[in-house]
């Protein structure tokens, strides 16, 4: 359930290790800034690990940042789950070892910067028409943005989820029929608030918590535990529970709604947001998410195994 994580140490490099990264100078307005970068591949290319260092952070000490994609550290491929985190650490830092130039380091120990957490769908050929209804949902105080691999992404200042088609991301026929659901959350400060310790690594992770984050994400999307309706099935949904004219109503307003925003549909209609969220709320009522299957058939709910 985690895919890249950003890890960071405080550890002092001398300058013959130093001698073998590539340094980088800064001119500001009062000085120098210097730091350096050592960005290796290893397991025969396949993997890519990338590591900064500042003799100087901002707090005076050294700083070491270390950034990897962890199941591409494990297996060679990021399409895998991790489903035993502390595993998972005692075999990367056998595999960080294998990385010129870095010093012995204990992931487990870094504080995190940075945390992708995620889950693969098994949904065969519906990839597409889940990503295609997804793609017409907003999310909570979040950006809906396209994602390049045939997806799309929900996105604020330090939180980002996505829905995106796994085999077009990593380009492996084993990752076919997958839809990703992937949240990334950046800064150490982001991750500290999200995870609630103030200096959290590897080792505060959780499964089960993840499982619940995911869960989350789901619902603040309608998306948990309901289906996504094909028009009919909707159509007949909202009449049977509120009677033909105002199911009808109601199916009006959630095709309005995917195709317009909330602020485009109070201004054409002249009516006020909070009476529209009440409108549109009816229609979650009925346990359906504000979208619709371009598929004949409804997309079963998405579904996350113990």
């Amino acid at each position: 359930m985690i895919d890249t994580v950003k890890v960071k140490f405080a550890v002092y490099l001398d300058d013959d290790l130093l001698s073998y990264w590539t340094e980088h100078r800064t001119k500001t307005p009062t000085n120098e800034k210097i730091k350096y970068t050592n960005n290796q591949s290893i397991m025969d290319g396949d993997v890519s690990v990338r590591s900064t260092y500042l003799d100087h952070s901002y707090t005076g000490d050294p700083l070491l940042m270390v950034e990897f994609s962890l199941p591409k550290l494990l297996y060679g491929n990021n399409y895998q789950m991790i489903d035993n985190i502390q595993e998972a650490i005692e075999i990367a830092n056998e595999k960080l070892a294998l990385v010129p130039y870095l010093p012995p380091l204990d992931i487990g120990k870094g504080v995190l910067n940075r945390l992708d957490y995620c889950y693969n769908y098994q949904v065969g050929d519906l990839v597409s028409y889940y990503i295609n209804a997804i793609s017409r949902l907003s999310y909570p105080h979040r950006r809906t943005k396209p994602h390049p691999s045939e997806g799309v992404q929900f996105q604020s200042k330090h939180k980002t989820t996505k829905f995106y088609d796994k085999q077009r991301e990593c380009g492996y026929t084993e990752a076919s029929g997958i839809l990703r659901q992937e949240t990334t959350i950046m800064t150490s400060k982001q991750v500290a608030k999200f995870i609630g310790k103030d200096k959290p690594t590897l080792h505060d992770v959780d499964e089960q918590w993840l499982k619940n984050e995911l869960l989350k994400e789901l619902e603040n999307l309608h998306l948990k535990d309901n289906p996504i309706p094909a028009p009919d099935q909707a159509l007949k949904i909202l009449c049977d529970l509120y009677g033909s004219k105002a199911g009808m109503y109601y199916f009006g307003l959630l095709m309005s709604r995917m195709s317009k925003s909330k602020e485009l549909i109070t201004l054409e209609t002249e009516m006020h947001p909070r009476s529209l969220d009440r409108q549109l709320r009816k229609i979650v009522d009925a346990n359906m998410p504000l979208t619709l299957s371009d598929h004949d058939k409804e997309l079963p709910p998405l579904e996350i195994s113990s």
